[in-house]
């Protein structure tokens, strides 16, 4: 789905725009978030997943898509549709032995809804993809302009960077779904994490944090930019606690040995074997974290505040020894940068609108484990109400 162009393409050239896709995804929070999420007056049960997915899907789309598709149904409607489906083959095909698998796949309906919504996304995207290589072909003076805009998004790049015989509709509509596919499920997943949090702990977290965001944006909360989310360390260090404890997966640094190689210690990894790194014991480890069982929201903004300890690594989209979630190093997640900024934006439109609550009684729902996949309840309801103070 992914080439190393296109990989190198995210790291080099989105990422550093990412500045100036900020506001846009901020402007498309605001307007898509009255489409899913209503006033309410009074307590009312709200099954969070299910929105906080298409306001994260659409706001991702802003950025990969531009405004020209990122409100068109069809193109949220294939990408949800599509990471869902590719979840539960995944999931099928794992629980079977590997010569089973092309059996299987053959007969599974998410492999044929995965191939549906790949047929939507090129039909929707296809004739735009089309525009852009007849420009780059054609006019190039035009094109180069084009990149030094803040127009320039996904589309553009996967155009710039393809090689010449991965340069077709087809291939780029199939690796802007990939890139949709790959920043929308988790980001929502992650998002979801954090209400819990805050249901589960309202008064204790909310008040801190909306007066946080209160001093950033001050009183004009609707131009927010990378800047001012970069100065909002306590709900970073929620982020970060909420990942701590929830992370996607409870693996870190899933790598395939493309040689044998013998470590240090002697132990010997034979080609094709596959490692990772235990994330989860090593984030709830006391040896990184004092009351490391218990849930700190604002332990890393303590942690980053402290003279005494060594900062790198507590920012909720770099790493340590602590905190492998992204991975680490050169081969660390490139999208960590844009999920950061779209969770931060929505957290702050439901902080700003809305108080939370667990039903009486409750507490903090486990989330669901598949295999080594952690995601919490798409089911769960949590209870809304528009803010009172």
């Amino acid at each position: 789905m992914f080439g190393h162009a296109n990989i190198q393409a995210i790291k080099n050239q989105y990422i550093s725009k990412i500045s100036s896709q900020v506001r846009p995804a901020s402007d498309e929070a605001s307007y898509v978030f009255h489409k899913h999420f209503s006033t309410y007056q009074d307590w009312t049960p709200v099954v969070v997943h299910p929105k906080v997915l298409l306001v994260i899907a659409q706001m991702l789309a802003r950025t990969v898509v531009g405004p020209e598709f990122c409100r068109h149904p069809d193109w949220v409607e294939s990408v949800v549709g599509y990471a869902q489906n590719v979840f539960m083959a995944a999931i099928c095909l794992k629980l079977v032995p590997t010569a089973m698998r092309p059996l299987v796949a053959a007969v599974t309906p998410y492999i044929y809804r995965i191939h549906k919504c790949r047929r939507k996304i090129r039909k929707v995207i296809s004739q735009a993809i089309q525009q852009r290589l007849a420009i780059r072909r054609d006019h190039p003076e035009e094109w180069a302009a084009r990149l030094s805009t803040d127009e320039f998004n996904t589309i553009d790049w996967l155009v710039e960077t393809s090689p010449p015989e991965e340069a077709t509709p087809e291939m780029i509509a199939h690796r802007l779904t990939g890139v949709s596919f790959g920043g929308s499920h988790t980001t929502a997943n992650h998002v979801t994490n954090c209400l819990l949090e805050l249901a589960a702990d309202f008064d204790q977290w909310a008040p801190p944090l909306r007066e946080e965001i209160k001093n950033v944006l001050g009183s004009d909360s609707t131009k927010v930019t990378n800047a001012q989310l970069s100065k909002m360390w306590k709900l970073d260090s929620f982020m970060k606690e909420a990942q701590r404890f929830h992370p996607p997966s409870k693996l870190s640094v899933n790598r395939k040995m493309m040689r044998p190689f013998r470590l240090s210690s002697g132990d010997y990894l034979p080609k094709d074997a596959h490692i990772s790194f235990p994330g989860v014991p090593m984030s709830l480890s006391e040896k990184y974290f004092t009351d490391a069982q218990t849930f700190d929201g604002f332990r890393f903004e303590r942690m980053r505040r402290d003279p005494q300890l060594e900062h790198n690594g507590l920012q909720f989209t770099s790493s340590y020894a602590g905190s492998l979630h992204f991975g680490h190093g050169r081969q660390m997640c490139p999208g960590r940068f844009m999920g950061s900024c779209m969770s931060k934006l929505l957290i702050i439109e439901v902080l700003q609108r809305y108080d939370l609550s667990l039903r009486e009684g409750e507490v903090r729902p486990p989330n669901i484990l598949l295999m080594d996949m952690d995601m919490p309840d798409p089911k769960y309801e949590v209870l809304f109400r528009d803010r009172q103070f």
